[in-house]
């Protein structure tokens, strides 16, 4: 179903659930810290070690959530115009965007005047879009299985995609199909078989993406077990996040757990959740 060039082969596409929703539904994103794993993926298809560049730029180690009484959030921004720069969020919350009314002001073209805010809720730190151009991110552990469902966006160096739809579980060949619509395949639908496939600039990966100089060679993977697909970061430069709601919407609440990185514009932050 997937080419070399990571084209529409045809073939039928999956039953669609719904319409994809404009906002993530994540939950507590249990994979990013690896609650998922490390299950054995099964094999899809030999890929050759990664050249030294190609070596995971951030990790966040496993997170858990901490005694919340008297929290604070501690963003250490690794990366972006503000990089070196800690910042500590109380339980009153903090907003964060290019406007001088923020809390937090990211003087970057990639950030929205009022790009997503962090509030304290029900005993946890949550963070949510404000409806931002180029949208809110949180970055996948590298080698972490995170689970693939109809609507979730994720992010490749600058190639982005949806899961457009997917076969039930308990469909006997599992299926799923995405839509790339930030990136050199954009506009081009890809079906994924249950055999999986691997996503990276070298050409013996199933999807090639080599006008993206931003994806790794070997970058990410998409594999399926027990008739649900899952994605991995390879240990890729960049990175693989996902992303909470699309252009111009404001996403849901989702909680931070100790050792997450959020992604806005180029800006990376990784938080710590202080106990008091």
């Amino acid at each position: 179903r997937v080419g070399a060039t990571g084209s529409d082969t045809g073939g039928e596409t999956p039953s669609a659930s719904a319409v994809p929703p404009s906002t993530v539904p994540l939950g507590r994103h249990a994979s990013l810290s690896d609650a998922f794993g490390p299950a054995a993926a099964p094999h899809v298809a030999p890929v050759a070690a990664s050249a030294a560049g190609d070596a995971a730029r951030v990790e966040a180690p496993p997170g858990e959530p901490v005694d919340s009484a008297g929290a604070t959030l501690e963003l250490q921004i690794t990366d972006g115009p503000l990089e070196g720069t800690t910042v500590t969020v109380g339980q009153e919350g903090a907003r964060i965007g290019r406007h001088t009314s923020n809390t937090l002001v990211i003087p970057e073209a990639g950030i929205s005047r009022y790009h997503c805010e962090i509030c304290y809720i029900d005993g946890e730190f949550c963070v949510r879009d404000l409806g931002s151009t180029t949208g809110t991110y949180f970055y996948l552990r590298p080698h972490g299985h995170f689970p693939m469902f109809v609507g979730l966006m994720v992010k490749l160096g600058e190639t982005e995609f949806q899961v457009l739809s997917q076969t039930p579980s308990s469909a006997e060949t599992p299926e799923q199909a995405l839509l790339f619509y930030e990136g050199p395949l954009q506009g081009h639908k890809v079906h994924i078989p249950a055999s999986g496939i691997t996503i990276g600039r070298r050409h013996n990966n199933n999807l090639v993406l080599v006008q993206d100089g931003t994806v790794s060679a070997h970058h990410a993977m998409i594999f399926s077990q027990d008739g649900e697909f899952f994605i991995t970061d390879l240990g890729s430069c960049n990175g693989t996040c996902v992303r909470l709601s699309f252009e111009r919407n404001d996403s849901d609440w989702h909680p931070i757990m100790d050792g997450d990185i959020l992604g806005a514009g180029c800006t990376k932050v990784r938080c710590r959740v202080r106990p008091a």
